[in-house]
Order: structure tokens, then C-alpha cells, then sequence
């Protein structure tokens, strides 16, 4: 769970921001994230595995993974932070990609699909690409995966969508993927046809999770 969601101390790594969400003035020691803290600001009271955002789950990897020789590497893409698996060659879009919205249901796909390789950081991330590309490319490869799988929470935006009878250019869907893809590759690639078709063999609307 990202410390930054509801307001901009959330963010920083000052004394009070640590100590409200890992009750420990420095870096959130690994098993308190692993454990879990509740947060003891009173005005959000609540019980998460708090990482810190993708910085700080950067360092929890390179920090876990150490005890099974794993090396990962900090590496910083947009001000974000893209981990780097060393000895294997491979990055994350985005240190937030494993708990996105598209990520989070551990059966649609293998985990390892979240990486990307060199090549691939480099087109999106190297020093020829224009700043502003670059920024919308941080999380970019769980949206690839999004059209691929079509997980729950897609299906849920294109339900709500069609509640509100929004059309395809003012969808909350095409607002998902815009900063890297244009309607026409959408459509291109099917996407509404194939989401309609997934919501209806699965029930329909209402027979979506969390719908």
C-alpha cells in the first residue's frame, strides 16, 4: 500500500510521516512492512502493509531480496523509481506496478510478466526519450497487461461507463490508458468488444466484483 494517498506528507519521509505509519523514526524496517502497521495519525487511522510508494518498496526489494542473492538496483525513471533485477536484466515499469489495480488479482497472470527488459527501459525511460514521454510511460507495461487479461477492475470501469452511457472518447476507460495510447490503437485493439464480451460470459454487470 502506497504511503501518499490522502495528502502530501504522505510522500515525504519526514519524522512524523514514519512514525505514523511504521512507528519507527528512519526507514520502515522490512519486517514492519511484511507485518503490517496501523497508522496512527488520527485523522486516517487504518492497518496496511504501508511501503512507502515505489521508492520505498524499491528499497524493500533490494532489502529483501538480499537474503536469497538477489541484487536489485535503484534506478529512477520520471522521479519514479523502476527496479532493476541485476543479474537477470530486467525492470519494473513503475515501483507501484505489483499492487496496481490491473496487478492485484494473483490468478490473471504470472507475476513475471510485470518485468521488461533492457531494451524496453530504455525506449521508455532512456536519455534520448522527451521528458513528458517518459512520464506517462512510468507504469506503462501493467496497462499493456490491462488490455491483454482484462482484470476486474477495468471490467468494473467500463460497467460504470455504461451506467452513465459515456461514450468511448469521454469513458472513464479511455482516461485509464490515454497517456499512452490514442482510441484508435484501442480500438485497434478490440478493447470494448472484448471487455463487453468478458462482462457478459462472466454474468454481466452485476456479476462483476465489487461492481
Amino acid at each position: 500500500m502506497v504511503a501518499g494517498e490522502h495528502g502530501p506528507l504522505f510522500f515525504s519521509f519526514q519524522t512524523a510521516n514514519v512514525e505514523w505509519h511504521w512507528h519507527y523514526r528512519g526507514l520502515p524496517p522490512e519486517s514492519r512492512i511484511m507485518e503490517g502497521t496501523l497508522r496512527s495519525d488520527p485523522g486516517y487511522p487504518a492497518f496496511r502493509s504501508w511501503t512507502a510508494g515505489c521508492h520505498g518498496t524499491n528499497h524493500f526489494f533490494t532489502a529483501i531480496l538480499r537474503a536469497v542473492n538477489i541484487p536489485v538496483d535503484y534506478r529512477i525513471a520520471a522521479g519514479h523509481a523502476t527496479p532493476f533485477f541485476m543479474n537477470e536484466g530486467v525492470y519494473l515499469s513503475h515501483g507501484d506496478d505489483p499492487y496496481s489495480a490491473f496487478s492485484r488479482e494473483t490468478s490473471l497472470f504470472p507475476a513475471g510478466e510485470l518485468l521488461i527488459d533492457e531494451a524496453q527501459w530504455e525506449a521508455w525511460f532512456g536519455p534520448s526519450v522527451p521528458v513528458e514521454e517518459r512520464t506517462n510511460n512510468v507504469g506503462r507495461r501493467v496497462l499493456e497487461l490491462a488490455i491483454q487479461y482484462l482484470p476486474t477492475y477495468l471490467l468494473r470501469k467500463r460497467c460504470s461507463d455504461l451506467d452513465a452511457g459515456r461514450g468511448r472518447e469521454e469513458s472513464e476507460v479511455f482516461q485509464i490508458f490515454q497517456r499512452v495510447y490514442t482510441l484508435a490503437q484501442l480500438d485497434e485493439a478490440n478493447l470494448w468488444t472484448r471487455m463487453d464480451g468478458k462482462i457478459t460470459d462472466s454474468g454481466g454487470c452485476d456479476a462483476i466484483p465489487g461492481w
